[in-house]
């Protein structure tokens, strides 16, 4: 999604949101890993871009890969550490694989936003 496109769905942008001001020091979250479902676009992708721009090792999932990827993408430019897996949280065994993989490339898991 272009970023005008983005800012007139949700009223920022996600160039916006990787700068927009925030009360908190930038290491906050720092050797922390979170989790957040619907994080590929609105109130997820926001936490996530957040996240990391505290510090955080940040995990996306949700059901559609490229606004997961674009997410993902904007936050690793911003020097954020980042994955992502598209899946559904309604099935099992794809809740299995996102786990593993959450340990795999982060090792911990501190915070997990349901979205």
């Amino acid at each position: 999604m272009e970023d005008l496109e983005h800012k007139e769905r949700f009223g920022i942008s996600l160039t916006d949101l990787l700068s927009a001001p925030t009360v908190f020091r930038a290491d906050l979250f720092a050797g922390r890993t979170v989790l957040v479902s619907g994080s590929g676009s609105g109130i997820g992708q926001a936490i996530a871009v957040l996240f990391a721009r505290l510090g955080a090792g940040v995990m996306l999932c949700g059901r559609r890969p490229e606004p997961l990827q674009e997410t993902a993408t904007a936050i690793a430019q911003a020097g954020g550490d980042v994955d992502f897996l598209p899946m559904t949280i309604r099935d099992p065994d794809q809740v299995a694989q996102l786990m593993d993989r959450v340990w795999e490339r982060f090792g911990n898991l501190d915070v997990l936003i349901n979205n």
